[in-house]
């Protein structure tokens, strides 16, 4: 700053002096130093000439110290929002640490506890809100045992959490993540309701793999433009209702994927002809309301095979 200041004044001093210049020029260079009118040329400048012509210079050099104070305060002010973000971010990023641990944490109320402060945190962090649900995403991507109980308390918190900041009515939530990108690609998936979630366009979600053990709730879901990805993810069991959902001007695609059990739901789903991509979809197993989807062939019933054997005593 010292060094920008000290530019500053040196300018200002320079333009002082060819102000000055310029003036005595554009007088006719009178003689400043008598007042003997000459035989000849131009008359010396009077004494409220000189008064005039100082008080010029001087509101010259006084407008180009305003810019200097201006640009001096300009600078202490940028320095000082520069320190509050470095502030901020540094609590911002102690939060998200601590939240990030208590996520690992063995107790399963200690989790919970983490998804909601995770959530917090990517409420009130802008720049840090889908880093935050990033991590909440891959806690639901990470394995484990489908008979823990109190494991599947804290993912179906964190389904809530999500679907509560993608629903549009501000009663579920203050901020809303519409247009983050959420990632359960691989997961195991034995209940989530993300019914009446909005999405943005900016924003996508993306089942890749999953194998859906259990509910899920898609019902009246509204994508807003955004890509959804079922790619080879596998139905296994459980309700799974896309009832009511709002697929026009998006892509939802099941290539590869399989029907193979429970109950599968798309009755009253509003699409256009080439939302739905279903290219090398499978209905092995189980039921599938289409809707108004072109259905896919029916597993056909294994055969029954009847071993004859001899009648005893032949």
């Amino acid at each position: 700053m010292f060094r920008h200041v000290a530019l500053l004044v040196v300018v200002s001093l320079a333009l002082t002096v060819v102000v000055g210049f310029v003036l005595w020029l554009l007088l006719a260079k009178p003689d400043l130093a008598t007042t003997t009118p000459p035989a000849t040329g131009p008359r010396p400048l009077t004494a409220a000439e000189r008064l005039d012509s100082l008080k010029l210079a001087l509101a010259v050099v006084a407008g180009i110290g305003g810019i200097v104070a201006l640009t001096v305060a300009y600078r202490k002010q940028r320095q000082g929002e520069a320190a509050e973000r470095r502030e901020e971010t540094k609590l911002f990023t102690e939060r998200f640490v601590k939240s990030s641990e208590q996520l690992g944490h063995d107790s399963p109320r200690v989790r919970v506890a983490g998804a909601y402060a995770m959530a917090e945190l990517a409420d009130d962090w802008a720049s840090g809100r889908q880093m935050c649900v990033d991590v909440l995403c891959a806690y639901i991507r990470l394995p484990y045992e489908t008979d823990d109980e109190s494991e599947r308390q804290v993912r179906w918190t964190l389904f809530r959490i999500i679907r509560n900041h993608l629903r549009p009515d501000p009663k579920w939530g203050r901020v809303k993540w519409s247009d983050c990108r959420f990632s359960f690609e691989g997961a195991v998936i034995d209940g989530a309701d993300l019914s009446k979630v909005q999405l943005d366009a900016q924003g996508n979600m993306s089942f890749f793999g999953v194998r859906f053990i259990g509910w899920f709730d898609f019902a009246e879901a509204r994508l807003g433009g955004a890509p959804v990805w079922f790619n080879r993810a596998r139905f296994e069991s459980g309700d799974v209702s896309f009832q009511g959902a709002d697929f026009r001007g998006s892509q939802v695609v099941f290539e590869a994927v399989e029907f193979a059990g429970g109950m599968v739901t798309f009755e009253g789903l509003e699409a256009d002809p080439d939302s739905v991509i279903l290219d090398g979809a499978a209905h092995t197993g189980g039921e599938v309301v289409w809707g108004p989807l072109a259905a896919l062939p029916r597993p056909v019933p294994a055969r029954r095979r009847f071993r004859i054997g001899r009648r005893a005593g032949r």
